[in-house]
């Protein structure tokens, strides 16, 4: 097994300039005997089935997307479209998931937003859309994994623990930068 990516709203075929700019960037890095967990909003369904699979179809790696409800990732398609497509699973959630992916001790929850989780002690949150809307990078512990926010490269999986630790570190010293100025 390769090397697993993590991805959010890529929003494929709402922008044709930004949709082949994910598609250069995809096969920049992504290899044939990777993993792709998708999360969020793929694909523009206005662009019709047929544009959908053939932008899909240019993708490296394994494809896999991650929902968190009930029904499948956006809710316009069903999981067997989704397979027509080329997409290789559809995981549902059910609003966040912890635990492994893909064989692999998860260093993040990965989650619609941040929230209690109970039990769960986890340092990392890692969320697909919440901080969207807002267009913040990185919130209270939650990394935007948002295309956008990328240069429209999915993230490596197993450096978004280290991300969350640098944007904290970051974080930590421009508050001491504050603390500073104020005495």
């Amino acid at each position: 097994m390769g090397k697993v990516y993590i991805c959010a709203d890529a929003n494929l075929l709402t922008d044709e300039k930004i949709t082949q700019k994910i598609i250069k960037n995809w096969r920049s890095v992504i290899k044939p005997d990777d993993i792709a967990l998708i999360i969020g909003n793929f694909v523009n369904k206005e662009a019709g089935e047929d544009k959908i699979k053939e932008v899909i179809s240019q993708l490296t790696g394994t494809l896999e997307i991650i929902d968190y409800g009930e029904d499948l990732p956006s809710g316009f398609f069903s999981k067997e479209k989704w397979l027509n497509f080329g997409i290789s699973r559809t995981i549902c959630v059910g609003g966040y998931t912890i635990g492994e992916i893909c064989g692999e001790e998860q260093p993040a929850i990965i989650a619609v937003e941040p929230r209690n989780f109970g039990s769960h002690e986890v340092k990392y949150y890692a969320a697909a859309q919440s901080l969207s809307k807002k267009k913040e990078r990185f919130k209270d512990n939650t990394l935007n994994l948002s295309m956008e926010h990328w240069n429209y490269t999915p993230i490596l999986y197993t450096d978004v623990a280290r991300m969350i630790d640098d944007a904290i570190l970051f974080e930590s010293m421009n508050n001491e930068e504050i603390n500073l100025s104020e005495k």
